[in-house]
């Protein structure tokens, strides 16, 4: 059995899997950031990025979790986000066999990421 996901859960599954002595690996807890910075190349950094987190719908540990982008980047970092992931993952938004947010408690958390950005430090895209 694989799971790639929080210790919380990992803990779980690892107890479950343990009473039927089912082997297991566990890729369990890591937020990787990427980082964005000044003297990078826009396009080139995304389409790095795009790669590592669709790899395998996101499902590895070194996967990155969110980006920080230089502000040098802030009025074309979306249109070029997504023109590169329409260039790489044309039918990405009709294949349901792509993963979602896996569940309430995650919406929820990324919700209140959003709720807490009102200090304008960064800015959730």
């Amino acid at each position: 059995m694989f799971f790639t996901g929080s210790t919380r859960v990992g803990k779980e599954v690892a107890k479950y899997a343990a009473e039927n002595l089912t082997p297991t690996t566990l890729e369990l807890g890591g937020k990787s950031p990427a980082y964005i910075t000044k003297s990078a190349s826009l396009t080139n950094s995304l389409h790095r990025i795009i790669l590592g987190k669709m790899l395998n719908a996101g499902q590895t540990c070194i996967a990155p979790d969110y980006l920080i982008v230089h502000r040098k980047y802030e009025l074309n970092f979306v249109e070029t986000f997504f023109k590169i992931l329409a260039n790489l993952y044309p039918e990405i938004m009709e294949n349901s066999d792509y993963s979602a947010i896996i569940n309430k408690e995650r919406l929820e958390h990324l919700y209140n990421c959003l709720k807490m950005q009102g200090t304008k430090v960064a800015t959730f895209i």
